[in-house]
């Protein structure tokens, strides 16, 4: 049996990274003519299919490019193994291991065991294409987006309005035809944050969901959203107002000027509200 041992770092977090690799929607956004169906536990199938430009499956040597194999081991945040039997190729297990590393970075190995020293010089070239398109991909998302506003209010107040559910439902949204009928809010390293945001009308709406990783009352909180991404938002006391921060990851469906405007008139409806109710 020959090994291939490929390694890249990568700037973005082990989230993002980890759920480009195991989440069917991500990965297609770096893989663009491969998609993959699993349930993602193991022992389950997972199946990997290669599409043309036409959008026709791919064949090479007479033979659809279909891999269909099994996870043997899945470990959040850490490892996907999986294993691949093919009459052509014989058994190939591959691996693909993630290290958290300072500065919000990741460092993947992916690790191939496969039969011949063909199949493992074939498989090398291919993989550090897709490893490079995959750090492209995470690293051409990785510039945050900041937005702030300087409430009238002290600390202590703005952080009970910015994070309790009594008042975040009166001000998390980014314009009056839009409305947050509730919201819940465990606010500990840990914890979830939610909140439904919904047009007036009943015309779209959606959920909000978030972790938090970091919490220090009253001054920051850091939270990772469903997709992966990571927003942080700091409470700073000048002179007798407090200056409000969020700094964010943003996704890539949306050009960066409109979620910058998006975020920032929910920040300062937050500032309008908050002013309101601190006498």
């Amino acid at each position: 049996m020959i090994t291939n041992n490929l390694e890249i770092e990568i700037n973005a977090s082990i989230e993002k990274v980890w759920l480009a690799l195991t989440n069917a929607n991500e990965f297609h956004k770096w893989m663009k003519r491969v998609t993959v169906a699993t349930d993602w536990k193991q022992g389950s199938e997972i199946i990997y299919t290669c599409y043309d430009e036409t959008g026709k499956v791919m064949q090479w040597e007479g033979m659809e490019m279909i891999w269909q194999g099994s996870i043997k081991t899945i470990r959040l945040h850490k490892e996907l193994t999986c294993i691949y039997p093919s009459q052509s190729t014989g058994l190939i297990e591959e691996s693909y291991l993630l290290e958290k590393l300072d500065g919000n970075k990741t460092k993947l190995l992916q690790i191939q065991i496969v039969t011949t020293q063909a199949v493992a010089d074939g498989y090398k070239d291919g993989t550090l294409h897709s490893l490079q398109l995959l750090k492209n991909h995470l690293e051409s998302m990785s510039t945050k987006i900041k937005v702030s506003t300087t409430v009238n209010a002290p600390i202590a107040k703005v952080w009970a309005c910015y994070t309790q559910p009594e008042h975040i439902t009166n001000w998390n949204f980014a314009s009056d035809d839009w409305l947050c009928p509730r919201a819940e809010n465990d606010l500990r390293v840990g914890g979830k944050y939610s909140a439904r945001m919904e047009a007036k009308d009943g015309s779209f709406g959606f959920d909000f969901e978030a972790i938090y990783t970091k919490v220090e009352m009253p001054q920051e909180l850091t939270y990772t959203m469903a997709d992966g991404r990571i927003a942080t938002t700091s409470f700073e006391t000048i002179e007798h107002q407090t200056l409000v921060s969020t700094t964010f990851d943003p996704e890539n469906e949306n050009p960066a000027e409109m979620q910058q405007q998006g975020w920032q008139m929910i920040l300062n409806n937050f500032k309008k509200y908050t002013e309101s109710v601190i006498s």
